[in-house]
């Protein structure tokens, strides 16, 4: 597992290591998790097909259910401990 406290050190992590999948928080301070997703990753040959889960307390139910766009899953806050594994698994089963 690799770590990083925003989006801004998050990309060249991502990058370098190439990861099946990433969860973000979509609130990070400098580069939020959209920005990573939509205008970084999705963006470039060497990262499109990185799986991402975004986390955040603003979804809406119906974002929540379907996925904010560029996503491959989401989770709302509050959530149970068990459901980050649950849907990590479920995200790379696909």
């Amino acid at each position: 597992m690799i770590t990083a406290s925003d989006g801004e050190p998050a990309l060249p992590l991502l990058e370098q290591f190439l990861p099946e999948l990433a969860v973000l928080d979509v609130m990070m301070p400098k580069l939020t998790g959209i920005d990573v997703v939509g205008r970084r990753l999705r963006a470039h040959a060497a990262t499109r097909d990185v799986r991402i889960i975004l986390i955040s307390a603003g979804f809406s139910d119906n974002v929540a259910s379907r996925g904010p766009p560029g996503a491959d899953d989401s989770i709302k806050k509050p959530f149970g401990v068990l459901e980050i594994p649950d849907r990590v698994q479920a995200v790379l089963a696909r």
